[in-house]
């Protein structure tokens, strides 16, 4: 089950974004201390580990957490955008309905002279 996406949710997720590592984020090479997710931005050294992905699945989710810095900003984006939409979109329907029932009693007062 998935949690609705509040403001306050989607201020919190914007938070966690903007305090991680910039990106792009990338996969370094496979050692025995897993697969890492590398950020070859950070300025305090060539790469920086993002975090290592060991076990049976180690590819999809290396991908998934690599992928995540890029990806996440596109979603929030998207959400956003939606999110004003559906609030356009209510008021029309507020609007379209007000007319409806303008017209309905129109309609019945028409109706009452017959």
């Amino acid at each position: 089950m998935t949690n609705p996406m509040t403001p306050e949710r989607l201020n919190q997720i914007k938070a966690r974004y903007e305090a991680a590592t910039e990106g792009p984020w990338t996969i370094g090479y496979n050692n025995p201390s897993g697969c890492p997710v590398v950020s070859p931005n950070v300025v305090s050294c060539n790469t920086a580990v993002i975090a290592s992905v060991r076990g049976l699945v180690t590819k999809p989710n290396t991908a998934f957490i690599a992928h995540a810095r890029q990806d996440l900003p596109d979603c929030l984006a998207e959400i956003e955008r939606l999110q004003k939409r559906e609030i356009e979109w209510t008021k029309l329907l507020g609007s379209a309905n007000s007319d409806v029932e303008r017209l309905s009693r129109h309609i019945d007062e028409l109706e009452a002279k017959c």
